[in-house]
């Protein structure tokens, strides 16, 4: 039996709810993908009681078998000559496949950002900039490397040490990095306004301090107040991972050490009636909502 020519209605919306569609992949030789109806995202963050649900109003195909789609390719499809110019690799290049490359990319990114920011328990946001005595600030290697030196630093300072890190670019063009820290000891002395004489404040109220186990360049530390919305800390570093586009091309959006909890993420599919019995039954309650989505929340973890 031919599954394929005997397909009374071969259409793309059709095909993905056909139960012979990998039979019928397999008959034609092409990679099978296996597509079902899902509306609800759920993220579970461990070590906390922190839970979002986001729930689409508009119901959204989600691949559910892949044995023989290949892993997501990440390759680069630019690389520069030696006037220093991005070219392509491969004679079939397109910007169009270019631009999606770089968005889907960006998505993941900053699905993983937040993955780390709010599984893990945070002390510190910090900002570490590098003198140009020190080092090119114009040169990427140059500074990431001085970087990787202080990580290593605070790792053997400090084993347990949790960073999370996102490079950001000033107006200039030269690097500097934002994040977050936990688990050290660092030396520590008040932040001075250079022209007033006065104590420094952070955006949290507390008052602003300086790493002088940082010696790369200027440096601030701020202690997260264990009563604060740990929301609005996440969404306050989150505008860098926003920014660190501009970095450049196929370079990293943030660094981390590898003892960071990751989020649990479930993608469900509920009518009505079921999610409102789900969403009593965690204990969320709506906190956002826009045309395509409703954003719900569980937040009983005091800093959290």
């Amino acid at each position: 039996m031919s599954f394929f020519e005997n397909c009374k209605t071969p259409d793309s919306s059709y095909c993905q709810s056909c139960p012979n569609i990998k039979e019928c992949y397999a008959e034609r030789g092409k990679e099978y993908r296996c597509y079902t109806d899902k509306n609800v995202v759920i993220n579970i963050y461990p070590d906390s009681d922190y839970i979002e649900l986001l729930y689409y109003k508009d119901k959204f195909l989600h691949l559910i078998d892949s044995e023989n789609l290949p892993a997501i390719d990440r390759s680069r499809m630019l690389e520069k000559n030696l006037q220093g110019e991005y070219v392509p690799i491969s004679d079939d290049f397109t910007i169009q496949a270019l631009q999606k490359s770089i968005t889907n990319s960006s998505k993941r990114a900053k699905d993983s950002f937040f993955g780390y920011a709010k599984s893990n328990d945070w002390e510190y946001f910090i900002t570490l900039t590098f003198s140009p005595d020190k080092v090119n600030r114009y040169d990427d290697l140059a500074v990431k490397e001085l970087w990787s030196d202080f990580q290593r630093w605070c790792k053997r300072k400090s084993p347990d040490c949790k960073i999370l890190i996102v490079p950001e670019r000033h107006k200039d063009g030269a690097l500097h990095f934002h994040g977050l820290m936990s688990n050290i000891a660092l030396n520590l002395a008040p932040a001075i306004n250079k022209k007033t004489g006065k104590p420094l404040y952070c955006a949290f109220g507390t008052p602003l301090l300086t790493i002088t186990d940082w010696t790369f360049g200027f440096s601030t530390l701020a202690v997260i107040p264990k009563e604060s919305n740990y929301e609005r800390v996440v969404n306050y570093i989150s505008k860098y991972i926003s920014k660190s586009e501009n970095i450049g091309y196929n370079q990293k959006r943030y660094f981390h050490t590898r003892n960071l909890n990751f989020k649990n993420k479930a993608i469900l599919f509920y009518d009505k009636d079921e999610l409102d019995v789900l969403v009593a039954e965690l204990g969320l309650v709506p906190v956002k909502e826009n045309d395509k989505m409703v954003v719900y929340r569980k937040n009983n973890n005091e800093k959290r």
